[in-house]
């Protein structure tokens, strides 16, 4: 990116999904993904969120929380816990992507 004063994305004319992004990640890192994608549409799969939660109830899990605590803590069933616990990672379409949390 140039030296040259850019004008101030918050405030403007922009839709509510780029308010939000401001908000999310301030207006320097906005435009960074503006010139990025600019001109594409940029989705992001709710798997991915899935994952991450799932990784989270692994770590949880074996730190010693507990099937009835885990189903509270995510409002899932301890059946869907159990499965989770239990799912192979490797079989997990993001677990090759070596993501940070």
């Amino acid at each position: 990116m140039s030296n040259v004063e850019l004008p101030a994305l918050s405030g403007g004319n922009f839709s509510e999904t780029m308010e939000m992004l401001i908000q999310l990640i301030g207006e320097d890192s906005a435009w960074k993904i503006c010139e990025y994608f600019q001109g594409e549409q940029v989705t992001f799969p709710k798997s991915i969120l899935q994952y991450r939660r799932n990784h989270e109830i692994r770590i949880k899990f074996k730190s010693g929380k507990s099937y009835p605590e885990l189903s509270r803590e995510y409002s899932l069933t301890t059946r869907q816990i159990r499965t989770i616990v239990h799912a192979s990672v490797e079989s997990d379409a993001y677990s090759q992507l070596n993501l940070q949390f």
